[in-house]
């Protein structure tokens, strides 16, 4: 049985924002120590082992499981047969919701980090704390904003993923 694994033009734009959304939200985890794998062995390891893994789920497994359920979405009739010309209104509309949908890893990131700054003390250690409190952008205020950066992360993710659905 063979299968054809071509993606149709409302996918490959999703997949192409996706990777670069993802690839710019991931260059602004390592400050936080997200996987910081080589601290797992040191006094505070537990903390950091909570840390990797809800690194994992939020930044890995989520992202994952979200590109998966929105490209097999795309894959429905009503996308599928998109023409990239003549151009249309509608074609215009239904690209820009493919693009917007696929910032979504910007949710996640910032689900994680409002996860990340509403339990910090059971993440960090306080060597840590101090030390991404001292970081110039953060003036002393890296742990504020935490259920601001879970709600904005959240409904982020859900707006973007219900968009596709709803306009199928």
């Amino acid at each position: 049985m063979e299968h054809d694994m071509g993606l149709n033009i409302t996918q490959q734009i999703f997949t192409l924002f996706f990777a670069i959304a993802w690839g710019t939200a991931a260059n602004s985890q390592p400050r936080w120590g997200a996987f910081a794998y080589a601290n797992i062995c040191g006094l505070e390891g537990g903390k950091v082992f909570r840390r990797i893994l809800l690194s994992w789920i939020i930044l890995n497994i989520a992202p994952i499981c979200y590109f998966v359920l929105v490209l097999g979405s795309l894959n429905n009739a009503s996308w599928n047969n998109l023409k990239l010309y003549p151009w249309s209104a509608c074609m215009y509309w239904r690209l820009v919701l493919v693009i917007i949908t696929a910032f979504a890893p910007f949710g996640f990131y910032k689900l994680w980090m409002g996860l990340v700054q509403v339990s910090s003390k059971h993440l960090f250690s306080l060597q840590e704390i101090v030390k991404l409190n001292d970081l110039p952008q953060h003036k002393g205020e890296a742990f504020n904003g935490g259920i601001v950066n879970m709600f904005s992360g959240l409904i982020m993710v859900l707006v973007f993923s219900l968009m596709i659905y709803v306009l199928q």
